[in-house]
């Protein structure tokens, strides 16, 4: 994986799974409380998701990074595992992402298919 460090908004339940996850990967993880300065953070936008359900804040986000040519990845945690994780990583790998911004809405946080997604990515990337 090229990405090396991972940006997030802090003080969501989401984050607070995915900087548990991160810590056992050995990936940098940054917490930030304003959206506004995280196009500046990361060059490129990974937005995870159940069912293509997304919060105004993040279709904003999302339309701030492609508007700067900036690229973002969809990632449908209750989507087909092996292809969702494939997408993610091919993505990251062609775009060659050093750093990237990760936005949840707070009840993937107790999707039971935000942990298998993690675990499956873990073990494809090794």
């Amino acid at each position: 994986m090229t990405t090396k460090k991972i940006v997030f908004v802090a003080n969501t339940p989401f984050t607070e799974v995915m900087q548990a996850w991160s810590s056992d990967t050995g990936l940098e993880f940054e917490l930030h409380d304003s959206k506004t300065d995280m196009l500046e953070l990361a060059e490129g936008l990974a937005i995870f998701h159940e069912n293509h359900n997304f919060s105004k804040e993040t279709e904003e986000l999302r339309d701030l990074f492609d508007k700067s040519n900036k690229p973002v990845h969809k990632v449908d945690i209750n989507g087909t595992l092996v292809a969702t994780t494939s997408n993610l990583l091919l993505w990251m790998e062609r775009e060659r992402l050093t750093s990237l911004l990760v936005l949840g809405n707070p009840e993937l946080a107790v999707n039971e298919n935000l942990k298998r997604f993690l675990d499956k990515l873990v073990a494809t990337d090794n």
